[in-house]
């Protein structure tokens, strides 16, 4: 009896498995490049409005004119050595607005780093707490905080404890006295105070918060900078890091 059948057979069976396998392969690079193509586009961005703030003349600093004609809402930039963090930061009259709306003013998920709208910089005597905002996708690095989770590392945190925060006309150096978790609505935002005592007294139980124990000495004039982003280990979560400004 012939075998040629089953061979035949055999050979359809195994063009139809190789065809399935090269089709599932098609499909998860498809995939993988339409998943990635808005990581790709929001670095390409991002690139962008790097070179838009580097200014001409050497030691500089931020050309905060050029960011301002792309973007009047600029009020500083904020870059942390050791991260991706080295963006604009926006500030308008709500905290909507840039949660999902670019620097440049379109429509993303990423949003963009903004400042607390209750801040008041010009204000006498000045704010003393700046609260800035942005987000962290399941901490991908490619969102605009997305890096802040690197201080969940105590080694990390040890080697990068300055976060560079400039405005204009005021560039700053931040050094971090606090790193911690906490629930969305814990009292972390405030940008005014009765007094010395009411700011010391509240700053002090930010810093035993923290995760890790600093030596750092607060005084009633120190200027704070907050940054704050989500954490999805707990419900409603949020990451926050905060420094006093020491130059």
């Amino acid at each position: 009896m012939s075998k040629k059948p089953k061979t035949e057979n055999k050979k359809t069976s195994n063009w139809i498995i190789n065809s399935i396998c090269i089709i599932v392969i098609i499909a998860s690079l498809a995939g993988l490049i339409y998943y990635s193509l808005p990581y790709i586009r929001q670095y390409f961005k991002k690139e962008e409005v790097v070179s838009i703030a580097q200014p001409t003349a050497e030691d500089a600093g931020i050309d905060f004119d050029a960011l301002k004609a792309v973007n009047p809402d600029t009020v500083g930039w904020i870059k942390i050595e050791g991260t991706t963090i080295d963006y604009p930061v926006v500030q308008t009259d709500n905290n909507e607005k840039y949660l999902y709306t670019t620097f440049e003013g379109e429509e993303s998920q990423w949003g963009a780093v903004f400042l607390d709208y209750t801040y008041n910089f010009n204000r006498v005597p000045k704010a003393q707490n700046s609260v800035l905002y942005g987000h962290s996708h399941n901490i991908q690095k490619s969102s605009t905080f997305g890096d802040l989770h690197s201080y969940l590392d105590e080694n990390f945190f040890k080697a990068h404890q300055t976060i560079e925060y400039d405005r204009a006309g005021d560039p700053g150096k931040w050094e971090i006295f606090s790193v911690y978790k906490t629930e969305a609505d814990y009292d972390y935002r405030r940008p005014d105070f009765a007094g010395d005592e009411d700011f010391l007294s509240y700053f002090q139980r930010i810093q035993a918060r923290s995760l890790y124990k600093t030596n750092v000495v607060l005084e009633p004039d120190d200027e704070i900078l907050t940054l704050s982003t989500c954490v999805f280990d707990m419900d409603d979560g949020r990451l926050v890091v905060t420094a006093r400004k020491i130059n």
